[in-house]
């Protein structure tokens, strides 16, 4: 059974700057420094009136049951999907794990007054027998300590478009 967790928090911009930011490269990037993968780069970018989509391809550190181990690297790649009109979007990630490991989620931007409300979700389903559900516990709370660095590099790009 996959695990969720939730993340909103309400910004001083419209709701199209907003979604602005979030199909940005720059901003995939510096999400993915953040995290402190090696590199990354956006590829394969469309954007039309209703549509953005995108790939976010990233070295990372290998992560295991004992956590990161900064001696090797693999490759992983997430795609992104926006809605332009309805403000939303979906993503899944592509990592080494194959079908024992989905990781996916969405994102919307909404309207709260003349403010925009960005609210993400994130899932994660290991189907891993006996450890499974221990790995999917240890990915959330290492995603539940993320989000305050997420929201302050959100804050830190609506200044930017300000």
């Amino acid at each position: 059974m996959a695990s969720t967790t939730q993340w909103t928090q309400t910004f001083d911009c419209s709701p199209e700057t907003m979604l602005d930011i979030v199909t940005s490269a720059d901003f995939h990037e510096a999400r993915s420094a953040l995290l402190e993968h090696p590199s990354s780069q956006v590829r394969n970018g469309q954007r039309s009136d209703d549509r953005v989509t995108f790939e976010v391809h990233c070295v990372e550190y290998v992560k295991g049951l004992r956590g990161v181990d900064k001696s090797k690297t693999e490759q992983t790649v997430t795609r992104y999907d926006f809605d332009v009109k309805s403000l939303r979007g979906e993503w899944e990630y592509h990592g080494p794990h194959g079908k024992r490991t989905r990781i996916w989620g969405d994102m919307s931007v909404s309207v709260e007054g003349e403010r925009a409300r960005l609210t993400q979700r994130f899932n994660v389903d290991i189907k891993i027998p006996l450890l499974g559900a221990q790995i999917e516990k240890l990915v959330m709370k290492s995603v539940d300590r993320f989000w305050p660095r997420y929201e302050k590099l959100v804050s830190d790009f609506v200044k930017k478009a300000k």
